[in-house]
């Protein structure tokens, strides 16, 4: 079986070099608690449908994660060149993990870490082979930049019309 998880001496690094210089907050979670490094910081809180319950744990980036998260997601300081933290990312844990920006209408900047082998392409291969659905046969669609892999790798994909340029690239039609 595929490693779902993050390990997660890896993302204590990054948030030991990076954290303070390039992110404000960050959201991650594993099956049995979501973590936040700022639980007052409402709108990071409902913009990821993180709500107050026993299972959502405030902790410090200094802080040692005890879980291996399925994902870690970064809100990125204003004013920081995107490109630079991409490039310094990459560079480093770039091997190892898929890294990707994503923005929201209200100007908010993400970083999302995940494993390689975890993405929405792997997943609509899996849902395809189990259905024994060919898949010269599937359509995709997606907006964001966690669906450029299954765009690219459906049949057809579409981007919905609020998709980025980038995005929209990667579609068959918007």
């Amino acid at each position: 079986a595929q490693k779902t998880t993050i390990n997660r001496r890896m993302l204590d690094e990054i948030n030991r070099k990076y954290f303070t210089k390039y992110f404000t907050n960050s959201v991650t979670e594993d099956d049995k608690e979501t973590i936040v490094a700022d639980i007052s910081d409402e709108k990071m809180l409902k913009k990821f449908h993180v709500h107050e319950d026993p299972s959502v744990v405030e902790r410090s980036p200094e802080t040692p994660l005890a879980i291996d998260p399925y994902s870690i997601i970064y809100r990125l300081k204003e004013g920081i060149d995107r490109e630079e933290v991409l490039t310094v990312m990459r560079r480093e844990f770039g091997n190892a993990l898929n890294i990707r920006f994503w923005d929201t209408p209200d100007g908010d900047v993400f970083l999302e870490f995940n494993q390689k082998a975890i993405n929405k392409a792997a997943a609509v291969q899996r849902i395809a082979a189990y259905y024994n659905i060919p898949m010269h046969r599937t359509l995709s669609i997606g907006d964001g930049m966690n669906d450029i892999e299954m765009l690219n790798q459906s049949a057809i994909g579409v981007a919905m019309k609020n998709a980025s340029a980038q995005v929209q690239a990667y579609a068959d039609d918007v």
